[in-house]
């Protein structure tokens, strides 16, 4: 795993948030030392229950995440756990995003790895808005791995 990618998923686990990993694609060495990273606080607690979208931004064909912008993604997460608390009872409902970090691709690529991942840009603007918003839970997923 790449230096940048591990500093990307380290940043991601400091965050004072709610944070839901998934280590698909990852060694277990490099899943072990992300899930170090993470403190009690930062991880889901037994009554906590994290709705998100999926998707891959950018690529309308693969979910909700790709069908908006993050602007206008924001209000329509925060309803679904709006609609998730009235019905459940339960407050302790996190919103989130469940990100397509790695996109399978027919050709090589740079890394000829045949996997094609989100720009570090476009992942720090996620970021970055899940920390705005406080409460966000973010699962990265690496599906060509």
């Amino acid at each position: 795993m790449k230096i940048e990618k591990l500093k990307i998923r380290s940043t991601l686990l400091g965050m004072t948030m709610s944070v839901a990993i998934s280590v698909l694609g990852l060694t277990s060495t490099a899943s072990a030392q992300m899930k170090d990273v993470a403190k009690a606080d930062q991880l889901p607690t037994k009554n906590e229950m994290i709705v998100a979208y999926y998707g891959r931004p950018g690529v309308k064909s693969m979910g909700v995440l790709g069908q908006h912008s993050i602007e206008s993604l924001i209000p329509i997460v925060k309803a679904k756990v709006d609609a998730y608390k009235k019905a459940s009872g339960n407050q302790n409902i996190v919103p989130g995003f469940d990100i397509i970090y790695g996109m399978a691709s027919a050709s090589p690529g740079r890394d000829k790895d045949y996997i094609i991942n989100i720009s570090h840009d476009k992942l720090m603007t996620y970021i970055n808005a899940g920390q705005n918003m406080a409460l966000w839970s973010l699962s990265i997923r690496n599906s060509g791995k």
